[in-house]
């Protein structure tokens, strides 16, 4: 028989299910608080209605909100 070598092309895909953070993508929004108020995460979150239900929002780092500024 005779040998021959072909270009063959593979495309990978991932079968998992997306994450809902693959899905989502939250919209941050200014937040004004008073000095010493820690504001509710939820609050900086513009587009809260199109994220799904039991959604939880946290702070990454908690604001210092002890000086008045930006």
């Amino acid at each position: 028989g005779s040998k021959d070598e072909v270009p063959v092309t593979i495309h990978v895909t991932n079968p998992a299910t997306p994450t809902d953070a693959d899905k989502y993508t939250p919209e941050g929004q200014d937040v004004n608080t008073k000095t010493g108020v820690v504001p509710n995460p939820a609050d900086g979150i513009k587009n809260k209605s199109d994220l799904p239900d039991g959604t939880k929002y946290t702070w990454k780092d908690t604001p210092d909100v002890t000086t008045a500024g930006d």
